[in-house]
C-alpha cells in the first residue's frame, strides 16, 4: 500500500496499544518513501474508566487530521438524538390506534430516562477519583443507543400482546434487564429504578379515549419540573415539543440539587487548566524577577 498509494484503515487501535508504536515508525518511514497518493486512517476510543489516557503517541496526533465525535451531555442534545433513533413507520406494528398513542406517549418517556442516565454522567463518575466524583454514578456506565431501541421494540411487543399496559413489566424490562444489565452498584441501581417508577406511569399519558384525540387531556405528569409530558399525537409533535418545551439546561432536571452545578463547573475548570498546562510543555514564559537592595522588578 505504501509504495503503490493504496488507502488503509485501521480500527480500533486502542485495543492494539503494544503495537502502537511499531505503527509510529512504520508511519515515519511512509513519511519519506510512501507514493504521494498513499493515505492511512485508523480509529480510536477512549479507554473505559481511563478517559484520559494518552493511547496515540503524540508524534502521529501533530501529524495528522483528527476528527473527533463526542456524545452530547445536555439533555435537548441528548432528547433529539434518542428520539431520532425511532422511525415513526415502527408504529404501524401496533394494531390500534389507541396502542400507537400510547407507544408514543410512553416511548417520549423512555428518551427522557435515557438522556437523564447520560446527562448525570457529566457530573462525576466513580468514588474519590476527583471533583464532583461520584455525584452523577458512582460507576462508569456504557449506556448506549443500543440499549435504547431494543427498549423500544420490547414496547412494542408488550402492548401488541397484553390488552391493558403492563407497566410493571415494562419498568422491569427496562430497568432491571436492559439499561440494569450494565449496572453493578446498588445505590445507581436504585437510581435507575427511581427514575423509572416517576417516569414509566399512567400519568404519562393523555387522559380520555387513547383512540379519540377530541377527548385527550393535558397529560398530568410532570417529567421535570415545569415540563410536563407531551401530548402524543405524532412523532413531529414531540420533536417540536423538545424544540420548545423542553426546560433550561440545570441539575433539577436530573432531580439533583442546584449546587450539584458548582462541582460541574469546578471540575471542568480543573480539567481545562490541566490541559493548557500539558499543552503548554511547562515552560515558564519569558518574564523574570530580579531582586537587589530590598526591591523587585519584572523585566
Amino acid at each position: 500500500y505504501i509504495r503503490e498509494g493504496g488507502w488503509v484503515f485501521l480500527d480500533n487501535v486502542h485495543l492494539m496499544q503494544g503495537w502502537i508504536p511499531r505503527l509510529e515508525r512504520k508511519l515515519e518511514i511512509a513519511a519519506e518513501t510512501a507514493h504521494s497518493d498513499f493515505r492511512c486512517f485508523f480509529s480510536a476510543e477512549p479507554i473505559n474508566g481511563a478517559p484520559h489516557a494518552k493511547i496515540v503517541p503524540e508524534s502521529i496526533l501533530q501529524t495528522c487530521i483528527k476528527i473527533s465525535n463526542e456524545p452530547p451531555s445536555d439533555m435537548k442534545s441528548n432528547m433529539r438524538s434518542a428520539l431520532a433513533a425511532f422511525s415513526p413507520e415502527a408504529e404501524e406494528r401496533l394494531s390500534s390506534d389507541a396502542k400507537r398513542t400510547a407507544y408514543k406517549g410512553i416511548l417520549f418517556g423512555l428518551c427522557f430516562y435515557h438522556s437523564l442516565l447520560l446527562g448525570r454522567k457529566k457530573f462525576g463518575t466513580g468514588i474519590g477519583t476527583g471533583s464532583g466524583s461520584g455525584l452523577g454514578f458512582c460507576r462508569n456506565y456504557s449506556f448506549n443507543t443500543g440499549d435504547l431501541t431494543t427498549c423500544g421494540d420490547v414496547l412494542i411487543n408488550y402492548l401488541e400482546a397484553y390488552e391493558h399496559i403492563p407497566w410493571d413489566d415494562l419498568r422491569y424490562m427496562f430497568g432491571e434487564v436492559f439499561y440494569g444489565g450494565h449496572i453493578t452498584d446498588g445505590m445507581d441501581r436504585r437510581c435507575c429504578t427511581t427514575y423509572l417508577q416517576v417516569l414509566i406511569r399512567p400519568d404519562i399519558l393523555p387522559a380520555g379515549q387513547l383512540a379519540d384525540p377530541s377527548t385527550w387531556a393535558t397529560p398530568a405528569l410532570e417529567l421535570a419540573p415545569g415540563f410536563k409530558a407531551p401530548m402524543p399525537s405524532s412523532f413531529e409533535a414531540l420533536q417540536q415539543y423538545i424544540e420548545n418545551s423542553l426546560p433550561a439546561e440545570s441539575p433539577v432536571v436530573y432531580g439533583m440539587h442546584p449546587n450539584a452545578e458548582l462541582s460541574l463547573l469546578t471540575s471542568l475548570g480543573e480539567t481545562l487548566f490541566k490541559t493548557i498546562t500539558d499543552v503548554s510543555g511547562g515552560s515558564t514564559g519569558g518574564r523574570a524577577f530580579v531582586v537587589g537592595e530590598g526591591c523587585m522588578s519584572g523585566c
